[in-house]
């Protein structure tokens, strides 16, 4: 994992720590942390051996410790301490402007279903979560009124267009595969529907080594990470927020929150020189593309390993829809022909 899981760029060393860990643990010892020479973004290198081991520390370690202690102050994962209260009241004001209490709303790593529980006793009833481990999902249906389910944000059992909302909250920074997990994402969402981000903020990390050696974060995002996140995979940030919730003792959880909505499809028309060029220089790289050319030897090859359609494509376009085009001598033209294709959403020049 030395490229970039955001925008598969190269990498270069940031930190190394050596640590150690209790024997025979799942959970790795030293800890490599990387950093994208193009986007900035900070994650931990593992080895697939060592991902695959995370599931275990989680199911064999993590959860029966958190299960087993009796602590009533701290953030335990899903729990209803004052700590986690007032983390749910903050993500409750962040989204609260735009759901209402019929939303059908998915809580993805939802533990003990914490945050559904808080969402219940306010009156919402369409409340459903995830959780990739057993203990977590058994606890969680002591709530009768709540839809719990095992699964995991790469393993989602629900079907496409399902949602109104996801809630991922302290979820994405343990995650390998970002992009597998967006996509499953957008895949249960419905059209317009709307995803809640909760990390860690590595901005305001201020050089305390706690938050490198909290070796289940693998990724440590900052808010341009997350924006960056969010465009290339098919969603649009509408809002942020960075606020601070009580964790443990006197240490502070510096919390970062995106509110992301499903962005229309963006196609770009013109796969040849120009697109070659501003591909790269206009940061085209950072969209999730549909690509578009009418010469049907381009529509043999792919780009990317994205398949290059013909215009006819554009017909099933909706009015959310935005079409980049970038050849600029032709421009004209095919602005005229997308509208009489029947195209209905906006057109860009670059």
């Amino acid at each position: 994992m030395k490229y970039c899981p955001i925008c598969d760029s190269y990498t270069e060393q940031f930190k190394y720590l050596n640590c150690e860990g209790f024997d025979d643990s799942y959970l790795y010892k030293d800890i490599l942390i990387r950093k994208c020479r193009r986007c900035g973004h900070l994650f931990n290198e593992l080895t697939d051996i060592e991902i695959k081991n995370l599931s275990k520390y989680y199911k064999y370690e993590y959860a029966p410790s958190n299960l087993s202690i009796k602590d009533t102050i701290g953030d335990r994962p899903g729990s209803d301490t004052p700590s986690n209260i007032k983390r749910y009241e903050q993500l409750y004001y962040f989204i609260s402007t735009r759901i209402t209490k019929d939303s059908k709303i998915l809580d993805i790593g939802c533990a003990i279903g914490g945050f559904l529980n808080f969402l219940s006793k306010k009156g919402y009833k369409n409340l459903y979560g995830i959780e990739p481990i057993e203990a977590y999902v058994n606890k969680a249906k002591e709530n009768k009124d709540l839809v719990i389910k095992k699964g995991s944000v790469y393993y989602n059992p629900f079907e496409d267009n399902s949602f109104d909302v996801v809630i991922l909250d302290q979820v994405l920074e343990h995650l390998s595969n970002l992009k597998l997990a967006m996509k499953q994402i957008k895949r249960v969402l419905k059209k317009g529907g709307l995803c809640y981000i909760g990390v860690p903020d590595a901005e305001r990390y201020n050089d305390n080594i706690y938050w490198y050696i909290m070796r289940e974060h693998i990724q440590h995002f900052k808010d341009i990470n997350l924006k960056l996140l969010a465009e290339s995979n098919g969603f649009e940030l509408i809002n942020s927020n960075k606020t601070e919730s009580k964790m443990i003792g006197t240490l502070n959880l510096p919390n970062l929150s995106v509110l992301l909505k499903v962005s229309g499809k963006v196609y770009c028309w013109g796969i040849g020189r120009e697109f070659m060029y501003y591909y790269n220089n206009t940061r085209l790289w950072n969209l999730d593309l549909i690509l578009v050319d009418d010469t049907p030897q381009k529509q043999k090859q792919t780009f990317k390993g994205m398949k290059i359609h013909s215009s006819d494509i554009l017909k099933e376009a909706d009015k959310d829809s935005f079409l980049i085009i970038t050849t600029n001598p032709h421009r004209e033209l095919l602005r005229i022909k997308a509208f009489k294709l029947g195209y209905k959403g906006e057109i860009i020049y670059v």
